[in-house]
Order: structure tokens, then C-alpha cells, then sequence
């Protein structure tokens, strides 16, 4: 647990000020409607979680989301802002994020948390690497983007007119080579359930009802290479 003296000796920062103000460069009278939409463009998924009792770190509540996060998440506009930590990300707890999420608001120090695999029934599973940043009024603030850390050794489109995500993709080329659910969970380092999952939702998006069928479709449409 972090010692409550560097919390105490942090300096909170303006919403908006000049060249004094600490940790950037932002021009004196910037208006308020650019910082806003820097929010809500940014292409990084970026979360605004409040500490209510500094001393329990499961008070960490979402009160801000920009698109991008809601996009990555699968989430309808505004679902989850109200919603503790453990409310809007059940697996936060096993993974440890809490804590360090608390201990940034504490220590009033960013940290870049690297590559964390997650996903529960709000998160898509999947890997993404994570930033935090303190934020003024025992605030902290949350970066992160899926990324790709295994590949399929096939040919696979980025895009496809599926709306597929990556990983998806990714299985569906080893569903079309004929492996099992067991092989594919242990060639991506997920569980076979999260397998399951992925291939039930392949079915739903490609609209066939069968692994056969999503891999004649795909080979077909040019997703995957024959």
C-alpha cells in the first residue's frame, strides 16, 4: 500500500491554465470545447474513475467514458458511468487493477501497467495495454487499445465485412484449418470457453450456422486465404 505522505504533499491540477501548469504545455485561454473534444475523438479507449474513500480502493466509481472505450468495450452510450469498479469490471479484482488504479490516485504518479489480458461479460476478451494517470479531485484516468499479440501463420484480412474483431478473425482461420476448440485455446493462450465464445459469436456476425459453413463463407468472400 502506498503511504499516505505523497497524497498529502500532492499539488491537484487545474482543469485549465496556462504554461505554468504542471505536467504539459496547454496556451493560456485555451477554450474549454477543445479539451472536450480531445476526449471525445482520441482514438485511445480513455476512462475517468473517482475514489470516494481513499482508503477503499473497490470506491473507485466510473464517472467518464469517451467513445472510443465505449466502442472497444461494446457498450451503449453511458451504461456503465455511475457503476464502482467491481459493478463495471468484475475480473478488475483477480488482475490486480484496482489496486494499482487506487495506488495512482494515492501517489499522484502515472504508471504504464504494459500488456493485461482481459474480458468479462462488459470486456471483450482480449489483450490491452493499459496506462494510468492521476487526475485532480482523487481522480485517475485510464488509457488503453486492444493489441495483437498473436497472429494467425495464414494470410488474414484486417478488415472484413463481417465486423469481425482481430482475434476473431484469428480463430476463425484456425477453425477453418480444422483445429478443435482445445488446440486453438492453447495456440492463443485462452481458455477453450473463451473459444466458444468467440466462435458463437463468428456464427451470429457471418449469419451461418455452422463452423464448416464460416469457413467456406470466409475463404469464399476472400477473409482467409484458401
Amino acid at each position: 500500500m502506498v503511504s499516505m505522505t505523497a497524497r498529502q504533499n500532492r499539488t491537484d491540477r487545474p482543469v485549465q491554465g496556462g504554461a505554468e501548469m504542471p505536467g504539459g504545455d496547454i496556451s493560456e485561454g485555451v477554450d474549454v470545447q477543445v479539451l472536450v473534444d480531445v476526449f471525445s475523438n482520441m482514438q485511445l479507449g480513455l476512462a475517468v474513475w473517482r475514489l470516494e474513500d481513499i482508503h477503499d480502493e473497490t470506491t473507485l466509481r466510473l464517472i467518464a467514458s469517451n467513445p472510443a472505450a465505449r466502442q472497444i468495450g461494446r457498450m451503449p452510450p453511458g451504461s456503465l458511468i455511475g457503476a464502482t469498479i467491481t459493478e463495471a469490471l468484475p475480473g478488475a479484482l483477480r488482475t490486480g487493477l484496482v489496486t494499482i488504479l487506487a495506488d495512482v490516485v494515492r501517489s499522484a504518479e502515472a504508471t504504464d501497467l504494459g500488456v493485461v489480458h482481459y474480458g468479462d461479460e462488459h470486456i471483450p476478451e482480449a489483450d490491452y495495454h493499459v496506462r494510468a494517470f492521476p487526475i485532480a479531485a482523487d481522480c485517475v484516468g485510464t488509457m488503453f487499445e486492444i493489441v495483437d499479440t498473436e497472429e494467425p501463420s495464414g494470410e488474414v484480412r484486417a478488415e472484413t465485412d463481417f465486423g469481425l474483431t482481430k482475434r476473431e478473425t484469428t480463430v476463425l482461420y484456425y477453425v477453418a484449418a480444422g483445429r478443435a476448440d482445445k488446440e486453438i485455446a492453447k495456440a492463443l493462450d485462452i481458455s477453450a470457453e473463451t473459444v466458444h465464445k468467440h466462435v458463437s459469436s463468428i456464427l451470429r456476425k457471418m449469419r451461418v450456422s455452422s463452423r464448416t459453413e464460416a469457413s467456406v463463407v470466409a475463404i469464399k468472400s476472400g477473409l482467409l486465404s484458401p
